[in-house]
């Protein structure tokens, strides 16, 4: 039996769904990697989701937010 093989997403089009849900979140990605840069391409390269990628930058960047306001 034959192994399904997902279909190659191209990186600005996964892109795209990053930012729509990161947009449904309240969060520009422009604005915040101005800040704290997430490595969205290692993202992208290791697998992750869209929906997945945009989870562990919302993380990410409100960890940043956290450490700054403890120092």
């Amino acid at each position: 039996m034959a192994t399904a093989i997902a279909p190659v997403v191209e990186y600005e089009t996964w892109m795209d769904e990053v930012q729509l849900v990161l947009t449904t979140m309240n969060m520009e990605v422009e604005a915040w990697q101005e800040s704290w840069k997430f490595d969205f391409l290692e993202a992208y390269e290791s697998g992750l989701s869209p929906t997945d990628a945009a989870q562990e930058a919302h993380d990410f960047w409100w960890q940043q937010v956290l450490d700054e306001s403890w120092t």
